[in-house]
């Protein structure tokens, strides 16, 4: 159970490394309020660090997480409102979160194929170390592609800055 509550909640942190990174190169000037230092050391470690998190909790728990994500995605895709307006922002949109698709798949793929798999069940086809080294390397990989994959203009403005620091000040 603490594997799956703490790879849920690095699941849904894990983008932040992406995100500061992807908006400092599309939005170098916006107003925040902290700036942090060595951002482009600090991120790519940190999502590193949430991928051996996640990895390490192993197959059950990746499968289960991974598995309930990507349900959800398609949920969300067979009930989404369908308009023509929404149509055309996801025809231009997909193609931004498609690394992080295949970036839960390898996750799921290595889960299965490394040494954090049930042995009862399935054997280890990359013994460690070589298992968390491919995890690595895949994973800053993925990194650069999220980075890399950030819309052109993000859709974030000052006044929504404003108005979010506003609601969260009661």
């Amino acid at each position: 159970m603490v594997d799956a509550v703490t790879s849920a909640t690095v699941m849904t942190y894990m983008i932040g490394p992406v995100s500061v990174t992807a908006l400092r190169k599309t939005l170098p000037d916006l107003v925040r309020p902290y700036r942090l230092k060595g951002v482009h050391i600090i991120a790519p470690l940190a999502f590193l660090a949430a991928s051996w998190i996640i990895y390490w909790a192993g197959w059950q728990t990746d499968s289960l997480l991974i598995g309930f994500t990507l349900a959800s995605l398609i949920l969300y895709f067979a009930f989404m409102d369908r308009d023509a307006q929404t149509r055309s922002q996801l025809r231009s949109d997909w193609k931004n979160g498609l690394w992080l698709i295949v970036y839960y798949v390898f996750i799921g793929v290595m889960s299965f194929l490394g040494s954090f798999t049930n042995t009862k069940v399935y054997s280890i086809v990359i013994p460690a170390p070589w298992d968390t080294i491919v995890v690595g390397v895949g994973s800053l990989i993925f990194y650069y592609w999220g980075v890399a994959s950030a819309l052109r203009v993000p859709r974030i403005t000052d006044a929504d800055e404003a108005e979010e620091s506003t609601l969260g000040n009661f």
